[in-house]
């Protein structure tokens, strides 16, 4: 009879202490799941940047400049105007490449609305390029 008082006395508190352990582990599992998207997520984005970029290194600029004589005006580089298209075309890209879906399900993950979504891919366009131009 003794026993079954002391389980009737522990039960809520085994049951409590299960309940304790069984938040903390499902708040662990959906915390190590995000983090992972997470990074998964900015890895791709990251790579498709630097595709996109590069691609754009190696096709439009080069292809401007190839076709610009050396001896005139400004010589080969690109104007701003030529520039700022080929960024919105590789923005473009980007988002076509990664999806309207993934960039709005990253920007509610990183807590990004649409503008900051976009002020993050351009900030990191921006960086990929010059890293482009000091590696070609």
């Amino acid at each position: 009879m003794e026993s079954w008082d002391l389980y009737e006395m522990l039960s809520p508190i085994v049951l409590l202490i299960i309940t304790i352990v069984s938040a903390f582990l499902t708040r662990f599992i959906h915390e190590k799941t995000k983090n992972a998207t997470l990074a998964g997520m900015l890895g791709r984005l990251n790579e498709v940047i630097w595709d996109e970029v590069r691609a754009a290194e190696q096709v439009a600029v080069a292809g401007i400049k190839a076709a610009r004589d050396p001896s005139s005006d400004g010589g080969v580089k690109i104007t701003k105007a030529e520039g700022d298209k080929i960024k919105r075309d590789v923005l473009d890209r980007i988002k076509d490449n990664f999806g309207m879906a993934g960039l709005q399900k990253l920007g509610k993950i990183l807590g990004l609305d649409g503008h900051g979504m976009a002020e993050m891919i351009e900030a990191k366009v921006e960086a990929t390029v010059l890293s482009v131009g000091a590696n070609p």
